[in-house]
């Protein structure tokens, strides 16, 4: 939320960097590009390759939101000005039209859809992940498929009020990685495929992970035109 609200507002009753003491990063959720099983569109070529031509509908949770700004960075990279956004209020309406083919294409994070996907009610074209999922080895990565720049995530971090004293901050922080290495814990975020990373982003390099991202995404909104006016 930190991102993607400082990426797409003008202006922030908050600065998302410096009013907030930001601990670590807990885990990531990889975005996923799903289309319904009776899809006609069985790879990521067929369908950017038709949202060139022809309006292709694609659904996310929100103006604004992290899916909104994958869909439009993947009609950016993939010269489709035909790839059309159409905004929900949530991911379970979304979801609704996308079974129901009122929408073709919808952007969400793997961690609400492993169970339908292994149920077959959908087909995940790509995955943002570096490399493929363990878990959901038939999904291939945008990277592979030509959208390096596709590669990422949302993620869920712990943050507390500005000026929260150093060493509690740093406490906090430093129980993070035991949290994230509980078996019970670590056997939940594997079922829903919510990743922790390999080497935990704690503190200054937590913070200098959220500058770089809300550049990036900043980047991306000013060049698809996305705006959240407040």
């Amino acid at each position: 939320m930190h991102i993607y609200a400082a990426a797409t507002r003008s202006s922030m009753p908050f600065d998302p960097v410096a009013d907030f003491t930001h601990m670590g990063m807990l885990v990531e959720a990889p975005m996923l590009l799903l289309v319904r099983s009776a899809s006609p569109y069985t790879t990521l070529a067929q369908y950017v390759a038709a949202a060139r031509t022809k309006p292709v509908r694609y659904g996310s949770s929100g103006i604004g939101s992290a899916n909104h700004l994958y869909g439009e960075l993947l009609k950016l990279e993939g010269q489709a000005p035909e790839h059309d956004h159409v905004p929900y209020q949530g991911s379970a309406p979304a979801m609704q039209d996308l079974l129901g083919g009122q929408i073709d294409g919808l952007f969400d994070p793997v961690t609400t859809n492993v169970a339908a996907l292994k149920a077959g009610a959908i087909r995940a074209l790509a995955v943002s992940t570096p490399q493929r999922l363990p878990a959901l080895p038939n999904i291939p990565t945008f990277a592979e498929q030509g959208f390096g720049s596709l590669t990422g995530s949302q993620w869920l971090g712990l943050s507390g009020p500005r000026n929260l004293p150093a060493p509690v901050a740093q406490r906090i922080g430093a129980l993070i990685p035991e949290l994230l290495a509980k078996p019970d814990v670590a056997a939940r975020l594997d079922e829903i495929q919510t990743l922790p990373r390999k080497t935990p982003v704690l503190g200054d390099d937590f913070v200098r992970l959220i500058r770089q991202q809300i550049g990036t995404w900043s980047a991306v909104a000013k060049k698809a035109k996305v705006e959240v006016i407040v």
